[in-house]
């Protein structure tokens, strides 16, 4: 896998949401061109992380990133317990 050019995330997303008038991009973690373009265009962004402190830290980091990159739409949190089941 490698990551792909921002003309394509944009492209993959505008065609997505001309479809279905809703759709989920699981986007990776890291700071590249095409993720800020996913976000630009998409209306809300949901952040999913672990209930431990380095998840929480991280998402913060995150949350920092999205507001330098001007994305101030709605930003929701997911909180998973991966333990919870053991």
């Amino acid at each position: 896998f490698r990551p792909i050019p921002e003309e394509a995330a944009r492209a993959i997303v505008d065609t997505a949401f001309q479809m279905v008038p809703f759709s989920v991009v699981d986007l990776p973690c890291d700071a590249s061109l095409s993720n800020r373009e996913a976000l630009w265009r998409s209306a809300f962004v949901a952040l999913v992380l672990d209930r431990d402190p380095a998840s929480i830290a991280a998402a913060a980091v995150m949350l920092e990133l999205l507001g330098s990159w001007g994305i101030r739409k709605a930003v929701g949190l997911v909180i998973v317990d991966r333990h919870a089941a053991e």
